[in-house]
């Protein structure tokens, strides 16, 4: 029988977590180690990598899955050696306390909101409620779990039309954006099917309050090895997962989401890569090239993007060389602005910064959408979507949008040359690049 109670209480413990780890449904089992080590022997962090804006892992690593990040702590912090478990008495071990969760290595929950809901950041999984996706750090499958998503009663008026603010879910009329606060999930829902002329959010004028912002609350996931934030690894350097989004730097330090549907103009923004996000239209290329110098990267270069789009076996198309309609973002059957404006009369060529054009149905989406549409590296949507600047002083945008992929070549091939970097309008779009570490 062991006597010594630290040498019993250290068994116990190691015992219970691999306990865990055995019998767990998902069938986790810890890792061993293969990192470098520093000169004091602590292992180093893989180079490259940051740490999420809040942390879900414990101060001591899982050594876990990324599932089960912040659930145990890691086994082999305990060792048996010089131990002989052949006498540990079993009565002995049930008369002994359980160790309490810091002993076990347990995280704290994560606090996460959405639409003034509170709930906490876990795996899928493990939810009881509604997995919320984009409202937490971490991997896509850690997500933030609610009990029920309701909005405050709050009324809101369109053109005169009176509404309420309420979840575009739960509308049974018209939901238009723009009019409620809170996140872009609340809209002011209309009696009816109603038919609106354009409002305070389809002018280019609209004060930030009135921008729709669905981009809110977003997290950019962890970047591949030697990459930043929401980039993949292609070649030796990195490229933007997602075509880019943006964060807005105000002058009291603080940060807030741009709206996708609006040109920055010369606000201090940088860009973002979201999974869940709504990339940004309107930008020019000299505009996307300051955004991405502002994240740290850069364009990528003609050569970069194309490597990127084409892959290491120089596809056609980012999937293959066959086009396969609707894989990509790349099918709308009639030219955004003739639908949003109702004519093809040539005076709405030069309204083409309008802000309501990508906010029509079966326009701009989000980058979730489409998830078959990805490159054997990992970047998605570099067909269809929206134009990107490339960093070719001349004017280059690349990839077609969501109304034509054929037009100036196909695929990958794509290249539209006919404007300077300081073209901007709806279809216009970047992703960023940078070099590997």
């Amino acid at each position: 029988m062991l006597k010594n109670p630290t040498i019993r209480s250290s068994l116990i413990a190691v015992t219970l977590l691999f306990a865990c780890a055995e019998v767990d449904e998902r069938g986790v089992v810890s890792q061993e180690k293969t990192g470098p080590l520093d000169q004091n022997g602590a292992e180093e962090p893989p180079i490259g990598l940051t740490e999420p804006p809040i942390d879900l892992i414990s101060p001591i690593d899982t050594g876990f899955d990324d599932r089960d990040a912040g659930s145990f702590g890691r086994a082999d912090m305990f060792t048996n050696e010089g131990i002989d478990l052949d006498v540990v008495d079993p009565q002995d071990m049930e008369q002994s306390p359980p160790p309490d969760s810091e002993d076990l290595g347990l995280a704290p929950i994560t606090p996460c909101a959405v639409s003034e809901v509170v709930g906490e950041c876990v795996h899928v999984d493990d939810c009881d409620g509604e997995s919320i996706p984009g409202y937490c750090p971490g991997p896509a499958v850690i997500q933030c779990c609610v009990d029920e998503i309701s909005a405050p009663t709050v009324s809101c008026s369109v053109n005169g039309e009176a509404g309420e603010c309420v979840l575009v879910s739960t509308c049974q009329g018209t939901a238009v954006p723009g009019y409620c606060p809170g996140d872009s999930m609340i809209q002011c829902c209309l009696e009816g099917d109603v038919s609106l002329p354009p409002g305070d959010q389809c002018l280019e004028s609209a004060s930030w309050d009135l921008m729709p912002r669905p981009n809110e609350g977003l997290y950019e996931e962890q970047g591949d090895l030697g990459c930043p934030m929401g980039m993949a690894r292609v070649s030796g350097y990195c490229v933007d997962r997602f075509e880019a989004s943006l964060v807005e730097r105000l002058m009291n330090g603080s940060e807030r989401s741009w709206s996708p549907f609006f040109n920055p103009g010369t606000r201090d923004v940088y860009a973002v890569s979201l999974r869940y996000g709504v990339p940004q239209g309107y930008m020019s290329g000299t505009q996307a090239q300051r955004a991405c110098q502002a994240s740290g990267k850069r364009l990528c270069t003609d050569q970069e993007w194309l490597r990127a789009c084409s892959g290491p076996s120089s596809y056609v198309f980012p999937y293959g060389d066959t086009r396969e309609w609707g894989v990509c973002h790349d099918a709308r059957a009639q030219h955004p602005a003739i639908s949003y404006f109702g004519t093809s009369d040539d005076s709405i060529w030069s309204m083409l910064s309008n802000p309501c054009i990508n906010q029509q149905p079966d326009s701009l989406t989000s980058n979730d959408q489409h998830q078959g549409y990805v490159s054997d590296e990992g970047v998605y949507h570099m067909v269809g979507g929206l134009h990107e600047w490339t960093s070719d002083p001349s004017g280059t945008f690349r990839g077609g949008f969501y109304a034509d992929t054929t037009r100036n070549g196909v695929g990958c091939a794509y290249r539209t040359t006919a404007h300077n970097v300081e073209h901007s309008d709806y279809s216009t779009g970047f992703r960023c690049c940078a070099d590997a570490r």
